[in-house]
C-alpha cells in the first residue's frame, strides 16, 4: 500500500529511498550507546511530546530546580 508524503517528509528521505539511515551514522550512535530509529514527522512529534511529559515528572518529583 502506498502512503502519500508531504513535501517535507519526500525531502527528507529522498536521499534514503528505503528510508534506512547510513551505516556509518547507525555505527557512530552505537559507538555512543545509543540506537537510531525511523520515524517519520508525526512519529518524532508524538516521541518527543512523551519524553518531555515522561521527563519533566521526574524532575517535578525530585523538586529539582535549575540554577
Amino acid at each position: 500500500m502506498a502512503v502519500a508524503l508531504d513535501m517535507g517528509e519526500s525531502l527528507c528521505l529522498a536521499p534514503y529511498p528505503d528510508s534506512r539511515r547510513p551505516q556509518t551514522i547507525q555505527e557512530r550512535l552505537g559507538k555512543l550507546g545509543l540506537q537510531g530509529a525511523d520515524m517519520m514527522r508525526e512519529q518524532l512529534g508524538a516521541f518527543q511530546k512523551a519524553e518531555v511529559a515522561k521527563w519533566a515528572a521526574v524532575i517535578k518529583s525530585a523538586n529539582i530546580k535549575l540554577e
